[in-house]
């Protein structure tokens, strides 16, 4: 029922947002690492 409802936007909307966001959630520095990962290491916790 999407876009059904009135804050529900278009789906075609949800998913530009969303391929938009995917970039945004790795870098170089997490590259090829667990998530959570560099989080870890900055706290001193051995995974």
């Amino acid at each position: 029922m999407v876009g059904k409802e009135r804050q529900t936007p278009p789906e075609l909307v949800l998913l530009q947002q969303w391929q938009e966001t995917i970039p945004l959630l790795g870098s170089a520095d997490t590259e090829g690492k667990a998530t959570g990962a560099r989080a870890a290491v900055r706290k001193n916790i051995l995974l």
